[in-house]
């Protein structure tokens, strides 16, 4: 009879897997050879496989080698011959492969759902059932379980952290009480391999081996009906606790940490069915060290969540993050921190909803304003419905870091956009239960983190509203309005205070400004004069009648001309705007930055209600041109370039984004039709300009990732598909290196096997001897110079292997190289003569910090020893006293240094990040004196003088980062210069309104070949200060005019200038000048 009752059951149940995610943390990998790396595990138990720090997927091959991924075959891998703990060059492989589960994803029905409000009694009895293997023996008496599972202030490895019981009294706000009883140790039939993550039958032997311990606990006389809280006839949490590590952590030989159901093994006694379970292990390495110890609470609390009736809220497809961290239900398992499992986060808002331990206030009212306490001592949670919300609606707690949430990253308002129609959180953008984070950068979406101190509001970017035109905003996943809002969101002192609305919350749709005095670019500048009308979008159902706007400002260098205007009434969903424009008037020294306007409106709704509003609307005064920024919604790290492709006497600006797309834009912002060029893979260098063929139209040439490069002409063609068979990342160089007058390409490629090309334009080799094979990785572009003054051109290239290589126009190696650096080198060499002695030196950085100066002949000129890394190409400029060497390192110094080495006064600058972008110059305000222009992943633009004093800061309006050297040109003919640079989603153009003087060396590798040269001398007589081509007296005035400012010199003029070369032009050099003339 009982076989035949289990029988039925198996029949009438279904298998559901719910599972904890993997360790968000490292672990170590050890190949066959005994060579260690790390590495990290994805996925759960019934899908799950092993990625590099970096992303790509990896597995063992039949020797225990791990291997990269090329694809997927089945359930398992297709391997590369490229061991894993190797970088992945030479191979093409993607990033996060996922094999093809063995199971179907889980579904969250749950056949026997435990009835929490059917329980008669105040504890909720739990059965913990230990069980060991014959070769693994268990490590920990039961007496510590017992502590573990129900001591209130349990104290273990990492102090007195509390117990499972705790954490869910704290949880459930004393609604809910366990009281796990210990049931063993019993010994499994098999040793611990057999029924593990990876055995062929692992999932059935895990379940014949509870079946067994189930047993045995009967007959030594378990009361198995204890176990059935809610009377409904079956054990409601069956918990086990197998000996030994979770495969979570990374060895599949273990038991993948689940809840599940015994199916055809359930077992009947005590009239009551035995059948959901959750499994556990027993030891954990998370805080443990290199010896794993006794497992913490957080695996155990995550799978029990599953047996009260939770689904797993992280991602189970595995393309995104899921909540992250910020819930029990998902990566929270592991702590706050990911890190923590001691400390689980608490349960999401939702979850203490689904629960029943929290019943939400909804707000009804039209406006609420209220101070929420902290979640984790205080049930509170409010709800928002919104206009015909369905199954749609937002929670809002406010999560503190104390209790068992005292590890997560940041303290605040969470806000969670539930829909419960939705089954699971498999969608990445249309989930069960999802969090609005607060940066708007979806990174739990993308699963490009698990979770961080941005996603809380306020927080760390001061996020204090929350609405239908926020990052995130308030509508449905149709994108329909919710007509809610939440405004003025604070934190202080541990509480969160915050203005619900479900009044319209009227949103800036678009601006419109009319220029009245300046430039009439109808950008707003400092000094200008400007009216602005607002089209302000109504995101509700409710009808506003006599609306009026107020205008106010606290910015004191800000003139407002007329403080108010009326607007039209505005329907649902329709769009009004203000009827007199609103004039201003900004201060010609007002900073480039946002003036924050607070409108205040009144008006009256349909039913009568008085609606009134408060919107801060702000003015970013800045120094764009008139269209840009240019956002294409993806990055731009590859230097620009400028060419006229129209001939229209306006240079347009060439671009290629991380996606590898070659793009034309005006001067005014228009995208140019028909120039939409793929690449095939992002690019590292910047796009060569030259004439190759001497046609009179100059080519646009490009080296791609790839492994191709592309000449493409003016009209958006391309010429020549170059196929390098290598990575190619670094900027390609024109020259000419042979007997005709054509140009020629130069370029290196990334692999082990890295060959140095250099090629005409229909892409055959200049010669024979071409390409050089180095056999070394070539990760930045070459420089092209007459070394030794036999009017050819030498190529000179650095390589990952720590040589500088410099060969003849004919690929013979140049006398007195290569060179071998200290280290690793990836700064892309520059070459000039830099103390004007008539020889050219070599300049390039390497890993090891130091920076070199190496004479036309292979000898040291100087070097110098710093810090971090160097691994952008430095830049130069001539200056009073001669010249000026720039370059910056991984540690945040940008470097300045003088011709013999010597660092100069006011550098370095420190900045917060890496500095590896080269920087360019200009005298933008044509004072004699050069400006350095650079940009910063934190800062945007700068401009800086040469002593180091940052002049002007031009912030990126998108909050994107730059990582993208500027080229300064001026690229629409009105004697002004602008600072073209890349960001992380688009094109920047600064439009710097006074008169400049372009000067060398205005765009990376210093010209638009890219050759990396720069000639200082060209022009300079010492003395001729006039460059009149005679010393004279003449030149004794121009230096009297400098040194009294009425005609201050600058470029090769301060360097005939300043004789002795002490960066100071004064009665010195006058003196030396006299000798000249005197010895004439």
């Amino acid at each position: 009879m009982r076989s035949v009752f289990l029988k039925i059951i198996f029949i009438l149940s279904i298998s559901y897997l719910y599972a904890i995610p993997a360790i968000n943390s490292p672990i170590k990998l050890t190949q066959a050879n005994g060579i260690e790396f790390e590495a990290f595990v994805r996925g759960d138990e019934w899908n799950n496989w092993h990625e590099t720090i970096d992303g790509y997927s990896i597995a063992k091959n039949n020797q225990n080698i791990w291997k990269y991924a090329l694809d997927i075959e089945g359930t398992q891998f297709k391997l590369s011959n490229r061991e894993a703990h190797l970088l992945p060059v030479g191979i093409s492989v993607e990033k996060h492969l996922q094999p093809i589960p063995n199971f179907l994803p889980p579904n969250h029905a749950e056949e026997n759902p435990i009835e929490l409000s059917n329980m008669s009694r105040e504890e909720f009895e739990i059965p913990l059932v230990l069980i060991d293997y014959p070769n693994m023996e268990h490590s920990y008496p039961p007496s510590n379980f017992d502590d573990l599972m129900n001591q209130e202030g349990y104290a273990g490895s990492q102090g007195a952290t509390g117990s499972f019981r705790d954490l869910y009294i704290e949880n459930s706000y004393g609604q809910f009480m366990p009281n796990s009883t210990i049931i063993g140790w019993f010994t499994a039939a098999e040793d611990y391999q057999n029924y593990g993550d990876g055995a062929p039958n692992g999932y059935s032997m895990v379940k014949q081996m509870i079946g067994q311990a189930i047993d045995e606990a009967e007959a030594q006389g378990v009361d198995w009906s204890v176990y059935d809280n809610d009377g409904d006839g079956y054990v409601d949490a069956l918990n086990v606790l197998h000996a030994g590590q979770g495969a979570e952590e990374g060895n599949s030989s273990y038991v993948w940490s689940h809840k599940w159901n015994l199916g055809n093994e359930a077992r009947f006694y005590d009239g009551v069915v035995i059948d959901n379970y959750t499994i556990n292990p027993e030891k954990q390495a998370a805080g443990n060290g290199a010896n794993p110890g006794m497992v913490h609470i957080g695996v155990l609390s995550h799978e029990f969540g599953h047996a009260l009736g939770l689904p797993d809220l992280y991602d189970t497809d595995y393309t995104s993050s899921g909540i992250g961290t910020w819930g029990l239900m998902s990566g929270g398992s592991w702590g706050g921190n990911g890190s923590s499992p001691w400390y689980p986060a608490h349960f999401c808002a939702w979850a203490k909803y689904t629960l029943g331990w929290v019943t939400p206030i909804v707000v009804t009212e039209g406006t609420l304003t209220v101070d929420l306490p902290n979640v984790e001592e205080n049930p509170i949670i409010y709800r928002m419905n919104g206009t015909g919300s369905g199954n749609e609606y937002f929670l809002f707690e406010n999560r503190q870091a104390i209790g068992f949430d005292q590890t997560i990253k940041n303290t605040g308002l969470l806000i969670w956009h539930i829909d419960d129609a939705v089954g699971s959180n498999s969608n990445d953008w249309h989930r069960r239960v999802d969090l609005e984070q607060a940066d708007g950068l979806f990174q739990l979406n993308y699963g490009s983190n698990s979770g961080d101190v941005a996603d809380v509001w306020p927080g760390t970017l001061n996020k204090t509203y929350f609405r239908f035109d926020t990052t995130p905003n308030s509508t449905y996943y149709n994108e329909s309005p919710s007509g809610i809002s939440v405004v003025n969101i604070q934190e202080n002192e541990e509480v969160v205070t915050a203005t619900f609305r479900n009044l319209p919350n009227l949103a800036v749709e678009s601006t419109q400004f009319i220029e009245q005095n300046g430039d009439m670019d109808n950008v707003p500048n400092p000094g200008e004069v400007h009216g602005i009308t607002i089209n302000f979008y109504n995101p509700s159902s409710n009808i506003i009648y006599d609306l009026e706007m107020f205008v106010d400002t606290l910015d004191p260098n800000f003139t407002l001309f007329n403080y108010e205007s009326t607007l039209n009434d505005v329907d649902a969903y329709s769009t009004t705007w203000n009827n007199q424009e609103i004039e201003f008037q900004i201060d010609e020294y007002h900073p480039l930055q946002s003036i924050p306007l607070n409108l205040f409106f009144t008006g009256v709704l349909e039913d009568g209600t008085l609606f009134d509003q408060n919107l801060i609307f702000n003015i970013d005064v800045r120094l764009d041109q008139s269209g840009f920024p240019v956002d294409i919604g993806i990055n731009i790290g590859s230097s620009p370039a400028v060419l006229d492709i129209n001939d229209d006497g306006n240079d347009e600006i060439i671009f290629v984004d991380d996606d590898g797309i070659v793009r034309a834009v005006s001067s005014i912002g228009e995208l140019i039709e028909g120039w939409e060029i793929e690449v095939g893979d992002d690019v590292w260098g910047a796009p060569a300009i030259a004439d190759l063929d001497l046609d009179g139209d100059e080519e646009i040439i490009i080296a791609s990732k790839s492994k191709h490069l592309f000449i493409i002409s003016k009209n958006g063609d391309v010429e020549l598909d170059f196929d390098a068979e290598q990575f190619l990342v670094g900027t390609p160089a024109i020259g000419n290196l042979d007997d005709d007058e054509d140009l020629e390409i130069v370029f290196g490629g990334m692999d082990d096997s890295g060959k140095l090309f250099a090629i005409n334009y229909d892409g055959s080799p200049i010669n024979n001897n071409f390409p050089i094979l180095l056999d070394e990785k070539i990760y930045t572009g070459v420089a092209l110079a007459d070394l030794n003054s036999d009017d050819s051109v030498e190529i000179i290239v650095t390589t990952k292997s720590g040589y500088l290589h410099v060969f003849d126009n004919d690929g013979n190696t140049f006398n007195g190289f290569p060179f071998i650096a200290i280290n690793d080198i990836r700064s892309a060499p520059i070459v000039a003569d830099i103390d004007f002695d008539g020889q050219l030196e070599i300049l390039f950085g390497d890993d090891s910090g130091t920076f070199y100066a190496i004479g036309s002949d292979g000898n040291i000129e100087f070097q110098v020893e710093g810090n971090g890394t160097i691994r952008m190409s430095p830049s130069l400029q001539v200056g009073t006293g001669g010249t000026h060497i720039y370059f910056g390192n991984s540690v945040g110094e940008f470097i300045s240094i003088d011709n013999n080495g010597n660092l100069r006064d006011g550098w370095p600058v420190q900045f917060e990040a890496s500095f590896d972008i080269s920087p360019v110059f200009s005298d933008i305000n044509a004072d004699g004196e050069y400006e350095i222009i650079v940009t910063h992943y934190n800062d945007g633009a700068l401009i800086l003088n040469s002593h180091g004093e940052v002049l002007q800061s031009f912030p990126i309006a998108t909050g994107g980062v730059s990582n993208c050297s500027p080229i300064v040109v001026d690229i629409d003919d009105d004697n002004d210069v602008e600072i073209i640079y890349g960001f992380s989603s688009g094109l920047s153009v600064i439009d710097i309104k006074s008169e400049a003087i372009s000067l060398p060396w205005s765009m990376l590798r210093g010209n638009l070949h890219r050759t990396g040269f720069i000639d200082t001398m060209d022009g300079v007589i010492l003395g001729d200060v006039n460059s009149d081509g005679s010393i004279n007296i003449l030149d004794i005035v121009v230096q009297i005019n400098h040194i009294l400012d009425y005609h201050p010199l600058w470029g090769s003029a301060l360097v005939a200038a300043d004789l002795n070369m002490d960066e100071v032009i004064n009665i010195q050099d006058i003196i030396l000048i006299v000798d000249i003339i005197i010895s004439n």
